[in-house]
């Protein structure tokens, strides 16, 4: 979900015999740390990465890497303006919502599937 997380992850603790340890606890630290009530993980197994408090804010290196990483779409630029503008405004944010309105282009049925799992 997060190529570019992963990869630096990999190069701060791949020589490392505990690499999948130190990897998945860095990267819970960084994006699910907070307690409060949404899903860090949902059903469908999506990470859903959260703003964190952490001393390190804004002076980190790895932040928005590691730390609030992009989730890699395989969209264009357009394309994903497209589906944020369609899919994520404030009220219309829906699973149904979204269905209905791929189904009317074909295009945009990509865009779905690459957002909605």
């Amino acid at each position: 979900q997060f190529p570019r997380c992963y990869k630096r992850l990999k190069e701060v603790y791949g020589q490392s015999r505990e690499f999948r340890y130190l990897a998945a606890r860095r990267f819970i630290k960084c994006n699910c740390g907070e307690f409060d009530n949404v899903l860090d993980v949902d059903d469908n197994g999506l990470i859903h990465p959260e703003l964190v408090t952490c001393p390190m804010r804004g002076e980190c290196l790895d932040e928005g890497i590691i730390c609030l990483p992009e989730r890699e779409t395989g969209l264009t630029a357009r394309e994903k303006e497209i589906a944020q503008y369609h899919f994520f405004r404030p009220g219309q944010i829906g699973y149904h919502n979204v269905i209905n309105f791929c189904q009317k282009r074909n295009r945009l049925v990509w865009i779905c599937q690459k957002f909605t799992g």
